[in-house]
């Protein structure tokens, strides 16, 4: 995988710091998070690397941010209670900050790359414009469900014993909406054809029809999700696919990103050699925007291009919990405490 060769100092940027940190196996350590860079956080499983991240900086963001952090956590009010004695600072230079975790995108039933990327608002006013109908005419939760499976395009049945079984909905075939607007049609399509469509097919349907759905349709291509449909259900999502939704989506928005802080949990596991090498170059291209990326990984390709590393260790479990060295990766290579400097490319 090419290797950036241009790393970003830490010299002179702004600090994020995490002091007395001491839950799970974390020794009581600090640490520095040096902004405007795409950080690595390293070390063997159990290090300490998710303690450190998920489960100190997340919350400590949460409770100083409130309404300047994005998360899909349902917990918006953090309880302190397990951390009383960290510490945090530097916090106010920060703009945003965006969790992008594996979680479920979106909780609602007809929750969709779509509806999370914020263009089938977007899709559905482009049908009502070409009908003079009501955008909520298109959508399932809305006027144009079906009322026999609310949307759904099947029925549930129980079957005995809490076992259930969903067979298509009749009425509406199976599609979720009613006849009136499966009637309408953008271009020879109506409204489930186009969910139904892949991200790549999409792109070449909308290519000259909206400027904002293109640019997102694109982004989300450009993070491996080509193949995804519109209209995909969020159970039939994986965690790393809902990853990196997430991160198109941010991607794909309009406005400047600086300042903003990402915190993305091994993005990379279950991905392909390019599919991963695709993931280094739009992290590094919120960095360029101003933003900072934080990232826990075990990938020694994404380690290696990180401007900025901090190593758990030494081991795992009781056996680690160190801030084990910190700096570039080419610092971490002449490092004598550092385990991974010798492996980074």
């Amino acid at each position: 995988m090419p290797i950036k060769t241009v790393y970003k100092s830490s010299d002179n940027q702004k600090l994020l710091t995490l002091k007395n940190c001491c839950i799970h196996n974390l020794r009581n350590v600090s640490a520095e998070i040096p902004l405007g860079l795409l950080v690595g956080v390293a070390g063997v499983s159990g290090s300490g690397k998710s303690s450190l991240i998920s489960d100190t900086l997340v919350p400590k963001l949460k409770e100083k941010l409130k309404n300047k952090l994005v998360s899909d956590d349902e917990d918006k009010n953090v309880d302190d209670e397990f951390l009383p004695d960290t510490e945090i600072g530097g916090t106010e230079h920060i703009k945003k900050c965006v969790i992008i975790d594996q979680k479920p995108i979106g909780r609602s039933r007809t929750s969709c790359p779509a509806t999370y990327t914020g263009i089938f608002d977007k899709i559905r006013a482009l049908f009502a414009k070409q009908s003079g109908m009501d955008p909520g005419l298109f959508t399932v939760n809305s006027k144009g469900g079906c009322r026999v499976c609310k949307g759904d395009g099947v029925i549930h049945y129980h079957v005995g014993m809490g076992n259930f079984i969903d067979l298509e909905c009749e009425t509406c075939a199976g599609t979720g909406f009613i006849e009136e607007a499966m009637s309408i049609m953008l271009d020879g399509k109506n409204i489930r054809e186009i969910l139904e469509m892949s991200v790549s097919t999409a792109i070449a349907f909308f290519k000259k029809k909206d400027k904002t759905i293109l640019k997102m349709l694109q982004t989300l291509e450009r993070v491996g999700m080509g193949y995804i449909r519109l209209g995909q259900k969020t159970p039939t999502i994986s965690g790393g696919e809902a990853q990196r939704i997430k991160l198109a989506s941010e991607l794909g928005k309009s406005g400047s990103a600086k300042g903003n802080v990402y915190i993305l949990d091994e993005p990379t596991t279950g991905l392909s050699f390019s599919d991963s090498e695709r993931l280094i170059h739009l992290m590094q291209e919120l960095v360029d925007g101003g933003s900072t990326v934080i990232v826990t990984e075990h990938d020694l390709s994404v380690l290696s291009n990180c401007d900025y590393i901090i190593e758990m260790g030494p081991g795992g479990g009781s056996d680690g919990g160190y801030v084990l060295a910190t700096g570039t990766p080419a610092e971490l290579k002449v490092n004598s405490k550092s385990i991974i400097g010798r492996y980074l490319k």
